[in-house]
């Protein structure tokens, strides 16, 4: 669950902070930094690096889903085995068996 909790995390602050594929506010108030902003993202790669930690985190978002499955899974088992146990007990508990009069 801590995992699960760390990987949407992940994903709020990258979503929030990052956003590399917008162009900041800054630029609407200042149009003559466009060509500024459009080298800086050519340098640094930031398209690329956006897509593959978009790409990073589906694929932690899939591996969260699956072991979320995983724990529901034994959960049912669980409680299943238990309803067995407690109809057995019931049934050896009670005087005759399941011979009724």
């Amino acid at each position: 669950m801590r995992a699960t909790g760390e990987a949407l995390a992940a994903r709020g602050c990258s979503n929030d902070r990052i956003q590399a594929g917008d162009k900041p506010d800054l630029l609407w108030e200042h149009p003559e930094l466009a060509r500024l902003h459009a080298r800086l993202c050519k340098e640094f790669e930031l398209p690329e690096r956006c897509a593959a930690l978009e790409r990073k985190l589906v694929i932690m978002g899939e591996i969260r889903q699956r072991l979320l499955s995983f724990i529901q899974g034994q959960r049912s088992m669980m409680l299943e085995n238990a309803m067995a146990s407690f109809i057995l007990i019931k049934v050896i508990a009670t005087p005759h068996g399941l011979v009724a009069r």
